[in-house]
């Protein structure tokens, strides 16, 4: 079973039995029973044969009442449950990008890197080639990441000049959102996105498992498949819902993964032969004897 299964049903299982999940649950519950109960006890009241309503502005501003709670709770709910999606499918887009950074930057030959990263090697967890394949990850991230008040990096710092002087380039003027909010975001998916190298098994015909790469010098093979998983600490921005998505009730945020796999293209080549004089086809070809 993948990492990214597993992980699902450990949050669903946690969100279920969850000190502040099950609460909420019951609460809804309830608040379905109330709402049920009181159209009924209105529906009965509206028909009683001895009285007759006249003014139904009580019982309609009665039922607003009885009715906004739950409408605001479903609400918030559906809005939380759609931001979640989004970024869920975010997180296997970065898994991707991640990916295809991997297949490009392992066979990278780099004579001076002290942890000795040739050509198809990586240095786990803190290399350069992996750190690369991170930034791919983060900057994939942008959109759905939340915001922090962290000091700004060398990174996070390129990034907002690199958007003023394009802005610049266009003659027009740079919008106020790319010195705050470019930045803290940034911030934000750099500090809460993590990957993982996994080397795919075959076990038999039909069963196929991923090895989680520890710490160490790994090769790759030229074609040899190469797994990255990313994790994400997705932020959650709805007021109110959020412990029901939460991971715990320390942090607004919950845990999503996702991995992606493609071959490895590191690949010793030959340069074709060097191109020869070009024919001067106004002079008669030599025959052959």
């Amino acid at each position: 079973m993948s990492p990214s299964i597993n992980h699902i049903e450990s949050w669903l299982r946690g969100a279920i039995c969850d000190w502040i999940s099950s609460p909420l649950i019951l609460l809804f519950i309830a608040c379905l029973a109330g709402v049920l109960f009181s159209l009924l006890f209105l529906f009965r009241v509206a028909n009683f044969p001895v009285k007759k309503v006249t003014c139904q502005q009580g019982s309609t501003t009665l039922e607003f009442v009885l009715i906004l709670p739950m409408l605001l709770f479903c609400t918030l709910t559906l809005a939380q449950t759609t931001l979640v999606m989004g970024g869920n499918i975010f997180v296997h887009y970065a898994a991707f990008a991640a990916t295809r950074r991997a297949i490009t930057t392992v066979p990278m030959d780099d004579i001076n890197d002290p942890n000795d990263e040739s050509r198809n090697y990586i240095f786990l967890p803190d290399g350069p080639k992996a750190e690369y394949i991170r930034q791919a990850a983060v900057f994939a991230l942008l959109p759905v990441a939340g915001r922090t008040q962290d000091s700004p990096t060398s990174t996070s710092q390129a990034l907002v000049e690199g958007f003023r002087s394009y802005y610049t380039a266009l003659n027009q003027t740079p919008p106020k959102w790319i010195d705050g909010l470019l930045a803290q975001r940034l911030a934000y998916a750099n500090a809460h996105t993590s990957i993982t190298l996994l080397r795919a098994v075959t076990e038999s015909a039909t069963d196929l498992q991923w090895d989680e790469l520890k710490e160490g010098l790994y090769q790759f093979g030229p074609r040899e498949p190469i797994t990255v998983q990313v994790e994400h600490q997705l932020h959650l921005a709805v007021p109110y819902v959020w412990p029901m998505f939460a991971d715990s009730t320390d942090a607004k945020h919950t845990l999503v993964k996702a991995f992606y796999t493609l071959n490895n293209e590191g690949i010793d080549t030959e340069l074709p032969p060097s191109p020869r004089q070009p024919m001067n086809f106004f002079e008669p070809l030599p025959r052959s004897h």
